[in-house]
């Protein structure tokens, strides 16, 4: 009994000594980085548009909005439809500059032009296509533009595709858990339709951790992909298929051998795990899962990471977790629905009148509404 007391003990101890570890890593890599005081959209965007989506309820009546990519005048937005019960239950539509409502891209089902379900997919703007990661039967399934198919890439080697990006004509595959032929986090599909590894030598090697929620949402109009690898202290940057250089993140709490072994979803490491990471052209913004600083950016042209603090919700700021995409380099995307539209308008909130005619619209719209930011 006294040996099973020491050992609940001596864990306790061990768990209350790796939290305080990764705090006291987190408030130092803190202290090394500007902190501001102010909303950090604000302090990157000349103008916000708003963009309300048409409620039509037979095709596109709209779940929760997972991803928004932009190309040739087109919105294509992911959306969950059953409410995060399976995130790989998602649909795809298309709207138009004005939030017309186009099309459907690709449905659920069986059939070689339809897939079982997917998590990561991409635009491919130089052929037009809509690359879709079907991770049940292992291939990439391309739709055009108006949602017709067009083909697909069978990869049998990798399993467990989370996410596809595309950049710089490239096509990148992230692997969510690595397989028994070496194929890690990252790999890039080359002219004879074979991945290769872009980054190896992965930290966490356990094969019964699965990564939670973590979004990548990538610019298909950048060369460069900036790619963030959970449980590391490095922003990738991938060019031409290879990774090209590594940008310190010092805030990032990193993990010794012991933890990679023993890490699971109920690890106090897991609120330091990124909710997203968004890419433009001058910036990469970053958003904790937890702690009080919950955004980060990095500006490429000042080489420099800066924390923004502050939370007071307007309509130049929206909840990090809101931001679903980006566009047209130095463009990003939120989403905002009618029910925060109302409690925003309810509020008391010092809104211009242009701001509070953008709010009434929102609000009176079923569907969600796509707010515009463009980056200086």
């Amino acid at each position: 009994m006294k040996s099973k007391v020491k050992t609940v003990l001596l864990s306790l101890l061990l768990f209350v000594s790796c939290t305080e570890s990764y705090q006291n890593q987190f408030k130092k890599g803190l202290d090394s980085i500007d902190k501001v005081d102010a909303h950090f959209i604000s302090a990157y965007s000349d103008s916000v548009d708003v963009v309300i989506l048409d409620s039509d309820t037979v095709n596109a009546l709209l779940g929760n909005v997972t991803k928004v990519l932009y190309d040739d005048g087109h919105y294509f937005i992911s959306h969950d439809t059953q409410a995060n019960i399976n995130d790989t239950k998602q649909l795809i539509v298309v709207f138009d500059e004005n939030g017309k409502f186009e099309c459907q891209i690709g449905r659920f089902g069986r059939a070689r032009n339809e897939f079982n379900g997917f998590r990561g997919w991409a635009l491919d703007p130089a052929n037009k296509e809509v690359l879709i990661s079907d991770i049940y039967r292992s291939r990439i399934i391309r739709y055009k533009y108006d949602g017709s198919f067009a083909g697909e890439l069978e990869y049998s080697e990798l399993l467990n595709a989370n996410q596809l990006f595309y950049a710089g004509g490239d096509l990148y595959l992230q692997v969510l858990i690595p397989n028994d032929k070496g194929l890690d986090d990252i790999a890039v599909l080359n002219d004879e339709g074979k991945f290769r590894n872009v980054i190896k030598d992965r930290k966490i090697q356990t094969e019964i951790f699965m990564m939670p929620g973590i979004r990548e949402l990538s610019n298909p109009s950048n060369d460069t992909l900036y790619h963030l690898r959970s449980f590391d202290n490095y922003l990738y940057a991938l060019h031409d298929g290879a990774v090209a250089r590594k940008i310190p993140i010092p805030f990032m709490p990193s993990l010794s051998a012991e933890d990679s072994e023993r890490i699971n979803m109920d690890s106090k490491i897991m609120e330091y795990i990124p909710s997203y990471g968004i890419d433009t052209k001058d910036y990469y913004f970053l958003s904790l899962s937890g702690e009080n600083y919950r955004m980060f950016v990095y500006e490429k042209r000042n080489k420099k990471w800066i924390a923004y603090t502050n939370s007071t919700s307007n309509l130049d700021f929206i909840p990090p977790f809101k931001f679903v995409g980006s566009a047209d380099k130095n463009v990003i995307i939120g989403v905002m629905n009618a029910p925060t539209a109302n409690s925003w308008l309810e509020s008391n909130a010092n809104f211009t009148p242009a701001d509070r005619a953008k709010l009434k619209a929102i609000g009176g719209s079923e569907n969600a509404s796509l707010l515009i930011y463009h980056l200086k």
